[in-house]
């Protein structure tokens, strides 16, 4: 954790409200031999890593969705567009983990389109805030599922009442 300084900024932080890379290289990846002393990053919480090493790690995650969308059937990323980029950088930062992201969405039948509308989960919707993918996460959609034989056998019984009521002059 960055310690406070005299002027009241904590040691690693620029003026401007960012930290310095040297300010959280014990979490930026060994492999990665580019120099980043001087990269800059947002501060603040789930800053981790300096955007050249979220950069290494995008086509990685693009290729996990594509892998995982075509397992289950889900919309693929064809073109990563910069607003996907932006967002996925946030979501990295965040701490978006791509796989254990897609251990829960195999595990929910909702999210795979087992639901009334047939919705099913995709990459933008997941990235579009700071809540989607968490919600995910924490199972928020963990069992769920509607069973859509059950459905339909309680709408044919109801439209059956409903037809034996009127035949018996009620």
């Amino acid at each position: 954790m960055a310690q406070p300084m005299a002027n009241g900024m904590a040691e690693g932080m620029a003026k401007d409200g960012f930290s310095t890379s040297s300010s959280i290289s014990s979490s930026i990846s060994k492999s990665n031999s580019t120099s980043i002393k001087d990269t800059l990053v947002p501060s603040g919480e789930g800053t981790t890593l300096p955007h050249t090493d979220i950069d290494v790690v995008i086509p990685t995650v693009v290729n996990e969705w594509n892998d995982l969308a075509k397992e289950l059937g889900l919309a693929q990323i064809s073109k990563l567009s910069d607003s996907r980029r932006v967002k996925l950088r946030v979501r990295l930062r965040e701490g978006l983990d791509m796989k254990a992201l897609a251990k829960k969405i195999k595990e929910s039948g909702f999210l795979r389109g087992d639901n009334k509308n047939g919705w099913r989960v995709d990459f933008d919707w997941l990235m579009a805030n700071d809540k989607n993918f968490l919600k995910v996460m924490e199972d928020k959609y963990a069992g769920r599922r509607i069973d859509k034989s059950h459905e339909t056998a309680m709408k044919v019984q109801a439209t059956l009442n409903k037809l034996e009521g009127h035949g018996n002059g009620e």
